[in-house]
């Protein structure tokens, strides 16, 4: 018996269709952002305006708007216009004599802002309302609470001790939280070192692999308590092996609004998504009243490891 092999050849036609989607014409809302520490008796506030959603231009400064600051509804202040110099370290490019990079601090944005002096720092268990108004935009609002400090112990360094997702030995910096029970906390992590003590606080490569501690935009770490309400909890940041002998590490422990976490929580996944045509569309969170923007507050509290 004889086999014919037999060649198939399948032609695959590829169908292009242009869809046409009909945007709706875009009406600009005041975007107003502010974050207040804890302590401060100062608070900050941006306000720019909303862009289409396929405009690549940087939003516009709105000037000339009318910032009020309320405690349990009693005018508190009025912001007044201002500019806020931002600074950063960049390295120098040199070393010092036992090898250690140099840093300087250099201007990295000056930005137009509105400022409130305050008399005395904001209390927790009272209520803070922020409103804008602005010549042609409609009213905007939104309202916090100072949280309450964060309970932390038994801060410990752990050189090379954890390996993180990727197999690598890191160092492992622990602390642990005491939480209030019957409540819906959130916080959120940041760790800097410096070389020296005399020298500046610097940003480092930090992960987590501790159940529940979530990437946040601009490189925080989220955590809310529902794996531990009322509980105590271990959380452990990874860092590239180092000797403490040789630098300083500072972890700066937030509580944080429910506003602040999901909008930094949203924020992470805009990011992801940028570029990635199979990523769904992000909504960034906001709380602010008739408009877009973040108003929240915060209470630190900072642990050295040394």
């Amino acid at each position: 018996m004889k086999y014919i092999p037999f060649i198939f050849l399948i032609f695959i036609i590829a169908c292009e269709q242009v869809v046409d989607i009909d945007i709706p014409e875009h009406e600009p809302q005041l975007v107003l952002s502010s974050f207040y520490k804890a302590g401060d008796t100062k608070i900050t506030a941006y306000l720019t305006k909303s862009i289409p959603i396929l405009s690549s231009d940087d939003p516009d400064d709105i000037w000339g708007a009318t910032i009020n600051f309320y405690e349990n509804d009693l005018l508190l202040g009025q912001f007044e216009e201002s500019v806020d110099t931002a600074f950063t370290y960049q390295f120098t490019g040199e070393f010092d004599d036992e090898g250690y990079p140099l840093y300087e601090e250099v201007i990295s944005n000056i930005l137009h802002i509105y400022l409130l002096e305050l008399s005395a720092p904001l209390e927790s268990g009272k209520v803070y309302k922020i409103t804008a108004e602005a010549p042609d935009y409609e009213p905007v609002s939104a309202v916090q609470q100072v949280p309450i400090l964060p309970n932390v112990s038994n801060p410990e360094y752990s050189p090379e001790s954890r390996p993180n997702l990727d197999g690598y030995l890191m160092d492992a910096l622990t602390i642990q939280l005491q939480d209030p029970p019957d409540s819906d906390d959130y916080y959120e992590f940041n760790v800097f070192l410096r070389y020296d003590q005399g020298g500046g606080w610097g940003s480092t490569w930090t992960e987590s692999i501790t159940p529940g501690v979530e990437r946040g935009g601009n490189g925080t770490f989220l955590l809310n308590d529902n794996l531990f309400d009322g509980g105590t909890y271990n959380v452990e940041l990874l860092v590239p092996p180092r000797d403490t002998a040789e630098v300083d590490f500072r972890i700066e422990i937030n509580s944080i609004s429910r506003d602040k976490y999901l909008f930094f929580k949203s924020l992470e996944a805009y990011y992801l998504a940028q570029d990635n045509p199979f990523a769904e569309p992000v909504i960034v969170h906001t709380n602010v009243e008739n408009g877009q923007g973040i108003f929240s507050m915060e209470n630190k509290i900072e642990v050295i490891i040394e």
